[in-house]
């Protein structure tokens, strides 16, 4: 395995320590748009394989997505999950057990101390995303685009659902 910098070597840590086996094609998630554009750049650029979401896939997501938010990879969740929780745990739910998905990554913004109504926010997902999730599969894992330490009360969510957040 060959890293491009410190930070790289630090999170590729972490991935082998968990013992999460990625499989591609990868379905990513977030709650940004932006986001979803720099991700799909990103696995572009590091050869990262997107999984190609069946018609029953996506309207499967298409059931639980507002009407405005597009069944695709990556997925945008929009910020309706602010206001329903179901939308979180119902689309990680459909891609984790979807036959041309090997895999789901969901980007989190770590909050800061400063915004504490933000990081609760966050929190939130990350608990509403790993609620079902079986601790026998390791097909799920959160990243964050936030530069900086995370704060350890952040890192509590997915270590107890032994779920890593890189």
């Amino acid at each position: 395995i060959r890293v491009n910098s410190l930070n790289d070597l630090i999170e590729t840590m972490v991935l082998l320590s968990s013992g999460v086996v990625i499989r591609e094609p990868v379905a990513f998630i977030s709650i940004s748009g932006g986001g979803n554009g720099l991700i799909a750049d990103s696995a572009l650029e590091n050869n990262i394989a997107l999984s190609e979401l069946t018609e029953s896939t996506k309207e499967k997501l298409r059931q639980v997505l507002p009407d405005f938010a597009s069944a695709s990879n990556p997925l945008d969740l929009t910020g309706a999950v602010g206001e329903n929780p179901a939308i979180t745990i119902n689309s990680v739910n459909t891609l984790r057990n979807a036959q041309e998905v090997g895999f789901v990554a969901f980007a989190i913004n770590t909050g800061t101390a400063d915004n504490l109504l933000e990081s609760d926010f966050y929190k939130s997902l990350m608990d509403q995303a790993s609620q079902k999730k079986d601790p026998a599969r390791s097909d799920l894992l959160f990243f964050t685009m936030t530069s900086g330490p995370i704060d350890d009360e952040f890192q509590e969510i997915p270590h107890k659902r032994k779920t890593p957040l890189l």
